[in-house]
């Protein structure tokens, strides 16, 4: 799949707060669907965020 929209992008991350990587990669998983993308980023989470918690207690 091509990068997602930047307009998409942006409107990922001003919902979320999360950056621009999550938001392309949530957008890729789930087609460039960004209601889809953005239920399941606070459905799933940020793995990225959990494995830190894991190896890193203090990092939160």
């Amino acid at each position: 799949m091509a990068r997602p929209p930047q307009e998409a992008i942006d409107t990922f991350v001003s919902i979320t707060g999360a950056d621009e990587a999550v938001a392309v990669r949530k957008l890729e998983e789930h087609g460039g669907d960004l209601n889809t993308a953005i239920n399941a980023h606070f459905n799933e989470g940020d793995n990225t965020v959990y494995m830190l918690t894991i190896f890193h207690p203090n990092f939160v």
